[in-house]
């Protein structure tokens, strides 16, 4: 009979651990269209993704071991970087994997006339705005049920009792700037839609490293929706003319000659005189002059 059940618990043991096997890159983008929103604007701009911040913590906490105490009904670990711990079944490169992937959302969306990546040889060009982001957080918390009951567990397993219980958490924040570099806008997700989890089992939710690759799905989704009513309130960054330096020239005006100044009394009086013949035309002349240097 205790034969019986080691080989039993065993062979449990292997059908409730072969669902965690193999290896899964965890931001791949969901393949369903209708899983990726799109939408329309009448104005599209030019975008450039800025490789995201890897803002993630270091905190790691295992206490799985725990679960195979007899009468310790489960075990439990933290992981601020879940690649670490489970490099083969959780793989990913935050940065560029998120990166990527919500470049591929943007992308779908229509909201855009392009959208280009860049990197360090490549800035953003000439696009309207450009959108660079941070990872924050991307805790995986998992609790291990053992029941109590060490390594027999996996009996219970069979049964359909869960194997494990997972929180996945993704913070990730998108800050968008115009061509003058200043921020227009921002988005972050909300603590409640930050927080993911699942209950697996021996039948069922096996595929946990497909959570983290819909959530973001979900965040840049939200992000989108944000981002079309930002754009049909505010009209689309206008190219700076750079001013001519050409110096700017009027026509020349002809200047007009001075008028001669008014005649004087004794002038006038001595112009009389000439036209009456009582003075000689040079008489006139050197009494003018006369005048004149007065």
């Amino acid at each position: 009979m205790k034969r019986t059940i080691l080989v039993l618990s065993a062979s449990a043991l292997l059908l409730g651990g072969c669902y965690n096997t193999g290896e899964h890159p965890i931001f791949r983008v969901p393949t369903e269209k209708t899983a990726l929103l799109s939408l329309g604007t009448r104005q599209r701009p030019r975008l450039g993704i800025m490789p995201f911040a890897d803002n993630r913590g270091h905190f790691e906490l295992n206490r799985i071991g725990l679960a195979y105490i007899p009468f310790y009904p489960l075990g439990w670990s933290k992981y601020d970087r879940i690649e670490r711990r489970y490099p083969n079944y959780f793989q990913v490169s935050a940065s560029d994997d998120i990166t990527r992937a919500t470049a591929a959302c943007f992308t779908r969306s229509g909201l855009f006339q392009s959208v280009n990546l860049a990197n360090g040889s490549n800035s953003a060009g000439d696009a309207d705005y450009v959108l660079s982001g941070s990872i924050e957080n991307m805790r995986y918390s998992r609790a291990y049920f053992t029941y109590g009951v060490s390594i027999f567990a996996p009996l219970s397993w069979v049964g359909a009792a869960p194997v494990n219980a997972s929180m996945q958490r993704l913070d990730l924040r998108l800050t968008l700037q115009d061509r003058r570099g200043r921020v227009v806008w921002t988005w972050r997700a909300t603590e409640r839609d930050q927080m993911h989890a699942c209950v697996q089992g021996a039948y069922y939710c096996k595929y946990t490293y497909r959570m983290y690759g819909r959530t973001l799905v979900e965040h840049v989704n939200k992000a989108l929706v944000s981002l079309q009513t930002f754009f049909s309130q505010n009209p689309l960054p206008q190219e700076s003319k750079p001013q001519s330096t050409a110096v700017k020239t009027s026509a020349v005006q002809p200047v007009a000659p001075k008028a001669a100044p008014p005649p004087s009394p004794e002038q006038i009086r001595l112009k009389q005189l000439l036209d009456a013949g009582t003075i000689s035309k040079e008489e006139f002349e050197r009494l003018s002059k006369r005048i004149h240097e007065k």
